[in-house]
């Protein structure tokens, strides 16, 4: 209770960041985060397994892998998505020019706002082309669970990922899956075992795309307690939106799941061939 307590403010501020979009509102419109018909209830059945039980990463587990080129992951990373994603910014893990995000948006409506990360209002897209993402991480689903089916959901996440690549064809994308919430949280009509199934179908959505550049990440594990709910020393305050400690973890176990993927050296080429395109530029310009 004490922790909670501790955490209320900055739950406060996410909670409102969810509902007016984290920055500049389009018009007086209002944003409703979640508005599920059904609650789904958590079963006993639910907690018999764990997610990577069920859904395994289809290569080795990530803890196998070492924390080489964090830094070089880190200088290069841009962070897209919702209000989740936009902690890495209000909690000063990544700078405001490297997150594009806004609370309360979802894989149908992120077209609709407009994000300030240039220091202009631009939209999703075009804010992908004047920020050229050389590595991309995708946060974006929370507000789809339980307003859409999970099968829609992986599918507009599959066109958006498809954008930015139409955008900045060389961009490294991280499609990373929905966190897990805590057991004590302010929303009822969520649970666990409905976000297992929409991060189930955007993992297999992915990884049938067949794309050198965009490969999926498991985040749901990483931050789960004993008890396959998630840790409480990760939880902002509201049993959803998660702290400081999370998005530091995070970036730990996505610099591991690059390295599975050798991204290093991928990155690195895509970087050779785009200074030798602006060389080229610039010298057919004299």
């Amino acid at each position: 209770m004490i922790k909670r307590a501790a955490c209320s403010v900055t739950a406060v501020v996410l909670a409102a960041a969810m509902l007016t979009g984290c920055g500049n509102q389009i018009g007086k419109r209002n944003i409703k985060f979640i508005k599920v018909e059904k609650e789904v209830v958590r079963t006993d059945d639910d907690k018999g397994s764990s997610f990577a039980e069920n859904f395994p990463d289809p290569i080795k587990d990530i803890d196998d892998m070492t924390t080489d080129n964090l830094d070089f992951y880190k200088e290069r990373l841009v962070v897209a998505g919702d209000s989740i994603a936009y902690g890495w910014r209000m909690y000063n893990v990544m700078p405001p020019e490297k997150v594009i995000a806004q609370g309360g948006i979802s894989t149908a409506g992120y077209s609709r706002w407009e994000y300030d990360t240039t220091g202009k209002t631009m939209s999703m897209i075009n804010t992908m082309k004047a920020v050229r993402p050389k590595l991309l991480y995708i946060s974006l689903g929370m507000n789809d669970v339980g307003n859409i089916s999970e099968e829609t959901y992986a599918s507009q996440y599959k066109d958006l990922v498809n954008s930015i690549l139409k955008a900045v064809p060389d961009c490294y994308i991280v499609a990373a899956s929905i966190t897990p919430i805590a057991k004590n949280n302010d929303y009822p009509k969520l649970s666990n075992s409905k976000i297992l199934k929409y991060n189930e179908k955007l993992r297999e959505t992915i990884n049938t795309m067949g794309k050198q550049n965009v490969i999926y990440f498991n985040v749901y594990p990483t931050l789960l307690d004993a008890n396959e709910y998630m840790d409480t020393k990760y939880d902002s305050g509201d049993g959803l939106h998660i702290n400081e400690t999370a998005y530091k973890h995070i970036l730990v176990e996505v610099t591991k799941r690059l390295n599975q993927e050798l991204a290093m050296p991928k990155i690195q080429a895509a970087e050779e061939a785009r200074n030798k395109a602006a060389e080229s530029s610039s010298k057919a310009d004299k």
